[in-house]
């Protein structure tokens, strides 16, 4: 994860919660859509659109002293496949000092030359520190989860009741990871062939959007969920995060899909 240090805990969720412990008193700014393992009990996601919450954002740093202020937002947008900007963190006021909290669940395994995730991307500047949460069970299939970042903060989660209490991931699990470094880099190159082959066979009618490196694909055409059920080829098609929001529909794609599968779906398509 190109980080100082690491620690592992049961889930994702328990993730973002313990290293919320660390900021208990200090703001924080969530970016639109962060995932809810990112949220205290009292905050919400900021709703609207990024640009919108960056001005309030800007207009709260000039209103408000504290010297250390705490960002939240996700790697990736694995929902509408869309991109997930940076560049804002170079305006960032440098008589501040600012911890990036990420959610890299979507990203471990996916981001960077060897799948490190967001760490090994993300260039920051002196003034702002990296802390990353991500659930384990996406692209590595590991049902934990993981926090990274500066030594002194998880030198300070280790103390802590709430991870001295939890159950840790499985050992078994852990071994079998380790021993896997190869199978992993085979999968994930298995995964670019599958994403290059469909983009290319793709129907033109198929109107979609998609974002290296991510195996998604968004798309409102959602009557074709029923015909692609009929043909057995089941679609992600939710509500989210509520019921009351609107319907989200992709395509995901996997190292385990085979050629065959692929012809199927472009057929179904």
């Amino acid at each position: 994860m190109h980080q100082e240090d690491a620690c592992l805990v049961s889930s994702g969720t328990l993730a973002g919660q313990l290293a919320l412990r660390l900021f208990e008193e200090m703001p924080l700014g969530h970016t639109p859509g962060t995932h809810p393992a990112l949220y205290r009990l009292e905050t919400r996601s900021s709703a609207g659109l990024f640009d919108e919450w960056l001005s309030q954002l800007h207009k709260a740093l000039a209103q408000q002293p504290q010297s250390h202020w705490v960002l939240l937002c996700n790697s990736v947008d694995p929902l509408f496949a869309r991109e997930v900007r940076f560049d804002w963190l170079a305006d960032l006021p440098t008589d501040r000092t600012f911890t990036l909290l990420v959610d890299d669940s979507h990203g471990i395994g996916l981001l960077g030359p060897d799948g490190g995730g967001i760490g090994s991307v993300l260039s920051m500047p002196p003034h702002i520190e990296l802390v990353v949460v991500a659930s384990l069970n996406k692209a590595l299939g590991l049902p934990g989860g993981v926090i990274a970042g500066p030594r002194h903060h998880l030198e300070q989660l280790r103390q802590h009741p709430v991870y001295n209490g939890a159950s840790p991931l499985g050992p078994a699990w852990l071994h079998a990871f380790l021993q896997s470094k190869a199978l992993y880099q085979h999968q994930r190159l298995r995964l670019q062939d599958n994403v290059r082959r469909f983009m290319e066979s793709a129907p033109t009618s198929f109107v979609y959007r998609h974002t290296e490196p991510l195996p998604v694909f968004a798309f409102n055409q959602h009557e074709l969920v029923a015909a692609l059920a009929a043909r057995q080829i089941l679609v992600p098609s939710f509500h989210y995060p509520t019921t009351a929001d609107p319907l989200i529909t992709r395509l995901v794609l996997t190292s385990a899909h085979t050629d065959h599968d692929l012809d199927q779906l472009v057929s179904g398509l």
